[in-house]
Formats: structure tokens, sequence, C-alpha cells
């Protein structure tokens, strides 16, 4: 009996996309189907495959399903390899992240050394290098690829957004940690730090709870934005309804906060504020890399823009520090940032580091 879904995927990798790269023989050592389909990618991406090749994908394919989802997911993670590798820096790794590496496979260094300073395609010979990449990007150790259960970080000036495992969505801001753990009861986001937007799947069987600063944010179907600085939680809803406890085993406190609804908690538990859709938008414009301020304090300001800049500015005249600013700006870009406060405003800046930006009343105001 002819096996489509093994022809279709033998038809769509074989006439996937190739380089002139060279090719490479596949290992024929027992190896595991993540293996071998690793293998046949690479070799895929090397140059057009003979008909003896493609005969033996098919065969491969046929043998079982098992074969068929490891080739599909060995694409989906060359695919990424091939995203990443474009943006790849001239620099060389970092020492934690090779450290990582080795702790993974002693002997990996060198070859991914390679891969991180070969900016083209992958020549013959270095299979070994390839396969090794896509074992890592397997493992979970690239933010492309994290792994469906587990912690999920951003740095400054980065976001990321994941689908989880029940359907859901977490979308997380600049400098943002949370763990994610699942269970047959209750859906556990855990926000260590940062600001997070979560696009909840419904299943009133297992409520979703975001676990900050000791307090709860539960849902079941909704979709809302939890920021938190230190020991303060904002919770902002943007539809559905959320059950807000400053306590984890204190529900009977519990606050519910319904569509443009916001809140915010520490210590104690706040008041339920209304605000009008254009608000809500602003405050989670994040999401589209920008910033809304309306007539904000100079220091509030550069608190919220340094969130998303590896330059920082600051303010050396205290008196500057109450400026009002407003206007949208784009996240992380500390550049047109100082140009448009040198514009508006009576004062400079005097650039001290690559990461540090000072802030003067100029000469004379």
């Amino acid at each position: 009996m002819r096996n489509n879904s093994a022809d279709d995927d033998a038809s769509t990798a074989a006439g996937a996309g190739t380089r002139d790269c060279g090719m490479m023989e596949i290992v024929e050592s027992n190896p595991s189907p993540a293996e071998q389909a690793r293998q046949w990618v690479i070799k895929m991406d090397g140059g057009e495959l003979s008909h003896k090749d493609r005969e033996r994908l098919r065969e491969w394919l046929r043998f079982s399903p098992e074969n068929r989802a490891a080739l599909r997911e060995a694409r989906r993670l060359w695919h990424t390899l091939d995203d990443w590798r474009a943006q790849l820096p001239q620099r060389a790794p970092s020492g934690r992240f090779m450290a990582l590496v080795k702790a993974a496979d002693p002997a990996a260094a060198p070859a991914f050394r390679w891969v991180h300073q070969a900016r083209g395609c992958l020549r013959p010979g270095n299979a070994l290098a390839a396969s090794l990449t896509l074992g890592l990007l397997s493992l979970g150790l690239w933010q492309f690829a994290p792994p469906p259960e587990g912690r999920y970080e951003t740095g400054r000036g980065d976001m990321l957004s994941h689908q989880l495992d029940d359907g859901s969505t977490i979308t997380l801001n600049t400098q943002t940690s949370v763990d994610v753990v699942f269970s047959a009861t209750e859906r556990r986001v855990i926000l260590r730090r940062g600001e997070g937007f979560f696009s909840v799947a419904k299943d009133p069987s297992r409520p979703f709870v975001v676990h900050a600063a000791g307090g709860t944010v539960e849902a079941i179907g909704t979709a809302f934005n939890v920021r938190r600085l230190d020991d303060t939680v904002a919770v902002t809803v943007t539809e559905g309804i959320v059950a807000v406890s400053p306590a984890e085993q204190n529900a009977a406190v519990a606050q519910r906060l319904t569509a443009n609804q916001f809140l915010r908690y520490g210590d104690d538990l706040g008041v339920p504020a209304v605000r009008d859709a254009q608000a809500i938008a602003q405050s989670l414009a994040w999401r589209d890399g920008k910033l809304h301020f309306d007539d904000t304090t100079l220091e509030e300001f550069l608190a919220e823009v340094n969130r998303y800049s590896n330059n920082q500015l600051m303010v050396v005249d205290a008196d500057l520090k109450q400026i009002r600013v407003g206007g949208v700006f784009t996240a992380g870009d500390a550049d047109g940032i100082i140009k448009a406060l040198e514009a508006s405003f009576a004062m400079q800046a005097v650039g001290l580091t690559p990461g540090l930006t000072l802030l003067y009343k100029k000469n004379g105001d």
C-alpha cells in the first residue's frame, strides 16, 4: 500500500531549496530517528539528491511515523538555523554560552565556533558542526526554539512571543523572566520579573494562573497583561474576566476585573480603574516596539526607556527631572530619544561611554 504521507514528506524534503555546498554521506550507525533526520536535512541542504538517495529517503520515511515526524522537526530547526545564521555577529560566542555548549558536549566547542564564523552555507567536512547546531536547537539552548514548558527569558530590549502546549500565547516584554508549569489541574505561570501579555486558551478544568510578587491573577479564556517591577504588580485586562488576589492563599479577597479595567497591587489590593480603549492600547504598545508617554516626568520617562536600551540615559542636573515629557518613541532607540529631548528642551547630552549618556542643562539656560 502506498504511504501518501511518507511520499509527500519525501517529495517536499527532496524538493526543498538547495545550495551548492557539497555533499556528505549519511552515517549508517543505527542512530536515533532525530539524528538520522538531521543528517538527511544536512544532505538535502548540500545539493540535489540523487535518484538513489531519493529512494532511500522514501523508504526511511515509510518505515515509521516517528521518522516522518523527526524529519519535519529537523527541517523546522534547519530553517531556524538559517534565520539565526544570517544575523550572526562577527565576534566569537560569549564565554557563558560556550560553557553551555561544553556542558552539552565537551568536544563540541571547536565545531560550534566554526559554525558561528561561517556566515555562508555549510561546506563538506563540517557536517558535525551542522548536526551539533541542530542538536543544540532541539535541546532548547536557543531562544528561537524554547522548550514547551520551563523558563522563558528576555534580555534588555528583547521581546519574545511563544505559544504554549495548551494553545495559550505568552508575549514577554524586555528584561522578563517567567516559569511555566502545567499540571492536570492547573496552568501556572510564575512571573519572576518584567512584563507579559497572556492570551489564554479556554480550559475550565485547568485554570490559568499567573503568580507575581506573592499574589495571583487567575483567568479562564481571556487576555490580560501583568507587569511586575520589584514587589508592585499592575494588571490590565483586554478581554474576559480575571480574579486578582494580593496573597496566593487568600482567594476570599480576590478582586474581579473585566475588559478595559486596570488594577495595581503590592502589600494591599488596589481599587480597579476603568481605562478607555486608547489608553489600554497605548499601555500595551510595547508589543509593537512603541512607548507612549503623556505628561510624564523626565525622571519617570528615563526609567522606562532605559529598560529597553544598553545606552543608559542619566540626568545630571536635578531640576531637569521634573520636566514633563509626552509623545510616542521607538523602544530601544536611545539616539532618537536623545535628539528629541535636545530639540524640545534646554538640555544637551554628553556620551560618557557607549553605555552611559549624561543629560545636562544647556550652558546659559
